[in-house]
């Protein structure tokens, strides 16, 4: 696990939300659905990522990935107790 999305080297994330160049993606056709202009269209990406898991998901992720078991977090079990 990496401290954010643009930390993790094989994420498009740093393409996709920050606008680093990467030859090796092309944009997907929903991604490009989200704005016409470039700035824009990754401030709305970014938006769909949390700033952190918090400590409540964080343990039920490791938990779950641990135990080799499916991780499914319900809205009230994510959020900071």
């Amino acid at each position: 696990m990496v401290p954010t999305p643009g930390d993790c080297p094989r994420s498009s994330y740093r393409y996709n939300a920050l606008g680093a160049a990467d030859p090796v993606i092309a944009p997907h056709p929903l991604f490009l659905a989200l704005a016409e202009v470039g700035e824009l269209r990754r401030l709305r990406y970014q938006s769909v990522f949390p700033d952190a898991i918090p400590e409540a998901g964080l343990t039920l992720l490791l938990d779950a990935t641990n135990g080799g078991l499916p991780w499914e977090v319900s809205a009230s079990s994510a959020r900071s107790p």
